[in-house]
Parts: structure tokens; sequence; C-alpha cells
């Protein structure tokens, strides 16, 4: 087996989640880029490769948008992250990792009407407006935060971590009221 190909199937390895290490994935993708001098042409080749070869392929370009995004190269986290989302190859969970992304990008249209999609397609999708929020929130963007994070608190998609996160935003926007009566309707339905 030559070096490439030896590398090539770690890659398929960790990027099909075929290791048995119980989602550590992330980190398992990390230690081979950090083993080994790799191009970022010569990784979305090996990508594209892993992807057209195995039918049991999926996640793989969000998989590796993690990553990117991680390292803050958020323009090539948000290419990779499309290829899945334009093969319908994407879980919620990635779609709305893809949407902070979006929203990282400055791009917070795209990122609100993608979200609005997701939640319409999977009833159990939570969070994604209050991600973004929270990432416009940090970036100065406390108007458009307040409005998103009200989106799921309305909606109520969102979970106990994220609530906070949410009536921090509201408070810090003048929405101290409606976090108020919110969270009062969400303990009377309880």
């Amino acid at each position: 087996m030559t070096q490439q190909s030896a590398l090539y199937k770690k890659f398929e390895v960790v990027l099909l989640d075929k290791s048995g290490k119980g989602g550590n994935w992330i980190d398992n993708l990390q230690d081979i880029l950090d083993k080994h001098s790799i191009s970022a042409d010569c990784i979305a080749d090996i990508i594209d490769d892993v992807f057209a070869n195995n039918p049991d392929a999926k996640f793989i370009y969000s998989r590796y948008a993690l990553l990117l995004m991680k390292h803050g190269f958020t323009d090539m986290a948000e290419q990779a992250f499309q290829k899945d989302y334009s093969y319908y190859n994407q879980a919620w969970s990635h779609s709305m990792k893809y949407a902070e992304c979006l929203t990282i990008n400055n791009k917070h249209n795209q990122a609100e009407e993608l979200i609005q999609k997701v939640y319409g397609r999977h009833p159990g999708a939570v969070n994604g407006y209050t991600a973004s929020a929270m990432v416009l929130f940090s970036r100065g963007y406390p108007e458009t935060a307040s409005r998103f994070a009200l989106k799921d608190l309305f909606q109520r998609r969102f979970t106990s971590f994220y609530l906070k996160h949410i009536v921090k935003i509201l408070l810090s926007t003048g929405e101290r009221q409606t976090a108020i009566d919110e969270i009062n309707k969400i303990v009377s339905e309880k």
C-alpha cells in the first residue's frame, strides 16, 4: 500500500466514522492532519474520492467543514457545507452549523433562510436561530441577534443550554419583559 493510499484509507475510516471510537471523528481527523503535511487541495481531493467511491459517504463534507470552522477557515467550511447540502446529504444538525457558518461570513439573510428551511423539513430541529444569534451578538449585531433569538424562543425550538443564551441576549437588548413573559409561559406549560 502506497503512502497516499494509506492516507486515503485513514481519511475514509475517520470521515465515514468507521473507527468505532464513538464520535471522536473530529479529533481523529485532526490527528491525521497533525501527523501528515497535507495541502488543502489534497484533502479536498481525498474527500471528493471518498464521496465518489463510497455509497455510505454521508456527511463527509460537513464533517470536514466542522474541522475547518474549528480552525477559523469559514469560507472553505461554507463551500464544504454547501456540497453536502446540495447533495441532500446533510443532517439537520450539520445544516444548523452551516447556517452558523453563513452567519460568521456575514450572510445573515442566507442563514435565516436556511434555518427556516431546516425547521420546515425537520420538526425536531432545535437551536438554529439561537446559535446564529450567539454569533451575531458576539460580533456586535445585538438587534439582529435579538430577532433571531426570539424566533427560537417563540417557536420553542431550543434546548435548556441555549435558553440561557436566549435570555442573555434578550436582557442585553432591552427585551427583558419579553424574556420574563416567555419563560413564565414555558414554566406554566410544563
